[in-house]
């Protein structure tokens, strides 16, 4: 039996979030390229680093584990990330995850579709097992 399909909002979505929208997510992704390290440090996050590109891996997106956060802490990152945004015009956190898939699995996942193939000249993007 397959898991249900991951829903993403994008950051469209993200623009307007709020507790609830927030709280209903398990993953999100960060771009450090957009934020200091310290935005970021201390949240429990996991790199995204496809083998071909590991000497490039502080380029790589990182997916934040939001459902390893205490309420507290979740708070804490929205408050942030709302500051972010308005400071910067960015969400600081463009993508959430919503998805019952474990973190081992969105990563390998999530790694995998960084390295999207063309099949019969169509790029194809693969589901969540």
């Amino acid at each position: 039996m397959r898991a249900a399909p991951a829903r993403f909002a994008s950051d469209e979505r993200a623009l307007s979030m709020d507790h609830r929208l927030f709280l209903q997510h398990d993953f999100a992704l960060i771009n450090p390229l957009q934020l200091d390290a310290a935005q970021w440090t201390g949240l429990p996050t996991e790199p995204l680093v496809p083998d071909t590109v590991e000497s490039q891996a502080q380029l790589m997106p990182r997916l934040v584990l939001l459902r390893d956060l205490a309420p507290d802490a979740k708070s804490a990152l929205l408050d942030q990330s709302e500051a972010w945004q308005a400071a910067y015009d960015l969400p600081m956190l463009p993508i959430l995850i919503q998805s019952a898939a474990s973190a081992a699995a969105m990563i390998a996942h999530l790694k995998k579709q960084m390295l999207a193939s063309a099949s019969g000249g169509a790029l194809v993007l693969d589901t969540l097992p």
